[in-house]
């Protein structure tokens, strides 16, 4: 960790995406709230601002992984928070003129520059900090995510209630340049020394045949996948295990994302401690092992006490399965495919995100809440006997 600490490109990069982060969820309670209370509430227009987030992953993800392989990794990365910044200056100004539809645009406007913002991230990342020292980092960067999944809501609404929308909105801009400007400070890359003179389509297709000669990423592939449709059956029914299991008021289910998300903050911290010291894939398979389990008792629980616990747990487990598999994932590629494997895992986990959820209620309605959960925790358990295929894992 030392070694980590007193590495300052990952400083910097760390330093930068608490700065978005922060950014990204003042705008989006801020937009929520303000949404909200313009339209009185109308779901129509509350949903489409979670479709502008979503929409663009599957558009852009891989676009953007392919030319975070072409492009600069820095200069890209400046110019996403320069564009966000950006962004912000349109939202302030179709307010003012009363074309407040304008918040659409830029919610997709944002999350189109976070597709190419992440894969050039991971880019650097792999440039620049030694390899033994990548799961650690990876372990901070989920802690990081914990800490902000915990809080960031908190500080969006805090700014919105305390500020007013004025106040809140411009306050993104100072965040986005501050983040552009401690960019400005990392070293020039390797990658930006030279010119590439392949064309996009060649690229994207060289990304998709060296997918399919590296059998491992198929199989990380389909362990994220896996996972996220595990993830997406359960988050539409915690409402009914709070009232129909524990026998709670709805509002309680607040209480077991809170539990989540301080499970996750103690497995990234976990993670960081021990992710080295655990060899092989040993770390993938346990967590999800454990992962499935526990979702199966959670289901089984009617005291209030074991279910948060157990969700607490299911936190651990899951910062635990990112970690390692982010992680693996970033040591097993090649640097000159880093972007374009990224960039396809995104689409990846959030399609089979939102299949799992699309489908949850009607599988609810089909069978049982038992089942549903005991179904979840299957997926895990499959995805943790494919864990045992991954040859380089098994090797480190």
């Amino acid at each position: 960790m030392k070694q980590l600490i007193t590495n300052s490109v990952f400083i910097k990069l760390t330093i930068s995406s608490i700065l978005q982060s922060a950014g990204v969820w003042i705008r989006n309670m801020t937009l929520l709230f303000f949404v909200m209370d313009l339209t009185g509430g109308n779901p129509l227009a509350v949903s489409m601002l979670t479709v502008v987030q979503y929409a663009p992953i599957f558009i852009f993800s891989i676009v953007g992984g392919v030319l975070a392989d072409r492009w600069r990794p820095k200069a890209t990365m400046i110019y996403g928070e320069l564009f966000s910044f950006l962004s912000i200056l349109l939202i302030m100004a179709g307010i003012r003129t009363g074309y407040w539809q304008a918040v659409f645009v830029t919610g997709a406007i944002s999350s189109i520059v976070s597709q190419f913002s992440q894969p050039s991230a991971a880019k650097i990342i792999k440039q620049h900090v030694p390899e033994e020292l990548i799961s650690t980092a990876m372990a901070v960067s989920q802690t990081q995510k914990s800490l902000f999944l915990i809080g960031g809501p908190a500080l969006g609404t805090a700014f919105y209630n305390g500020f007013g929308l004025e106040v809140s909105i411009g306050s993104l801009l100072i965040l986005f340049l501050l983040s552009a400007l401690c960019l400005s400070f990392l070293p020039k890359s390797v990658y930006e020394e030279r010119r590439d003179r392949s064309s996009f389509s060649s690229e994207f297709t060289e990304g998709f045949r060296y997918l399919q000669k590296n059998r491992d990423l198929g199989v990380f592939l389909i362990i994220f996948a896996l996972v996220a449709l595990g993830e997406g059956l359960l988050k539409p029914v915690e409402i009914f295990l709070v009232r129909d299991r524990l026998q709670l008021p709805v509002e309680n289910v607040q209480w077991l994302t809170g539990s989540m998300g301080l499970g996750m903050l103690a497995g990234g911290i976990c993670a960081g401690i021990f992710v080295r010291s655990i060899s092989g894939n040993k770390g993938v398979i346990y967590s999800l092992f454990l992962l499935g389990g526990l979702t199966m008792i959670e289901v089984w629980s009617i005291w209030p006490w074991l279910t948060g616990f157990v969700r607490f747990l299911m936190g651990i487990a899951i910062a635990l399965v990112q970690t390692f598999l982010s992680s693996f994932m970033l040591t097993a590629v090649e640097g000159a495919y880093i972007g374009r494997m990224n960039g396809m895992i995104s689409p990846v986990f959030t399609g089979s995100l939102l299949i799992g959820s699309s489908v949850s209620g009607m599988f609810l309605n089909a069978t049982s809440l038992f089942f549903v959960y005991v179904t979840a925790g299957f997926i895990f358990l499959i995805a943790a006997f494919f864990s045992f295929n991954i040859q380089s894992i098994k090797e480190r």
